[in-house]
């Protein structure tokens, strides 16, 4: 306990108290329970501490926090990690007092969730699309369910979409210039001139790109872009289960938690890993 403590550095603009100091404090209340515990009073638990062992270093440990406790009102957990943190990084931290939002499926329970549920799809079986404002006048139209505010259903999951593309080397733009003299191909041909650009044949080298994004944009390090391989028409040959399965796991740990992700019945995109057995199977030994 005979340690040589140094002196804790200025936190917030906070001073740091004085040994003399500490002989007139006066006893406090107990900090409520969930009360932050600010930056001054954390130097001040090291300030007594520090004055406390200089007078009587063989003074135990639970003795030290004990009096701590009894000038400060501070609880003994808040003490004990205050003092051990300065030990080690010979400062004292500020709280943290961001807030954590709840979402709406937290503040509800099952029963509800599934009344929302069905609201939602009933509107997706009538064929319309379900808005924010029409799921809210319908839920709130429920007597069975409680009453909620725009701002409350529209905080949601987060929602993500993804999908792929194809970008032929030979693509070019529709837009181009053209010489209305010319009247034909023949016409052009007789002038020493082109009809243009020709159109791309969707052959040759290009481009496969899938990307992932929400109402926040592109998701960072969500790109997949490489050079196709294989000369064909399709662009979705090139994709296949195990490429888009490798991916898929890369971002699953990047993506909000408790999202949802949106995608088209690609085939590439469900993929069985074991076939279910049909009736051919029993010709099979």
């Amino acid at each position: 306990m005979g340690d040589n403590i140094e002196e804790v550095s200025e936190v917030e603009g906070c001073m740091p108290l004085h040994p003399e100091e500490v002989t007139t404090i006066s006893p406090k209340t107990k900090n409520k329970n969930g009360k932050y515990v600010s930056s001054s009073q954390k130097v001040m638990i090291v300030n007594i501490y520090k004055d406390i062992i200089s007078k009587t270093p063989d003074k135990k440990y639970v003795d030290i926090v004990n009096r701590i406790r009894e000038l400060t009102g501070l609880g003994k957990n808040t003490i004990q990690k205050t003092i051990s943190e300065y030990k080690t990084t010979k400062t004292v931290s500020s709280p943290s007092r961001k807030r954590l939002k709840t979402s709406l499926f937290q503040k509800i329970d099952d029963l509800d969730r599934t009344g929302i549920r069905r609201k939602i799809h009933s509107v997706w079986l009538k064929r319309e699309v379900p808005t924010i404002d029409r799921i809210l006048l319908d839920v709130n139209a429920d007597p069975l369910l409680p009453d909620f505010k725009r701002t409350s259903l529209y905080r949601g999951r987060t929602i993500y979409y993804l999908d792929e593309t194809w970008l032929n080397a030979g693509d070019c733009v529709d837009r181009v210039w053209k010489d209305n003299t010319v009247l034909s191909k023949r016409d052009a041909f007789n002038k020493g001139l082109t009809t243009g650009l020709p159109n791309p044949s969707g052959k040759g080298k290009r481009l496969i790109i899938l990307h992932i994004g929400s109402e926040n944009g592109f998701l960072p390090g969500g790109l997949l872009c490489f050079v196709s391989k294989k000369n064909t028409g399709d662009y979705h040959d090139e994709m296949n289960g195990a490429n888009f399965k490798e991916w898929f796991e890369s971002i699953m740990p990047i993506l909000d938690p408790n999202s949802i992700i949106v995608m088209d019945n690609a085939p590439y995109h469900s993929v069985e890993t074991e076939k279910y057995p049909t009736t051919a199977w029993n010709n099979l030994e």
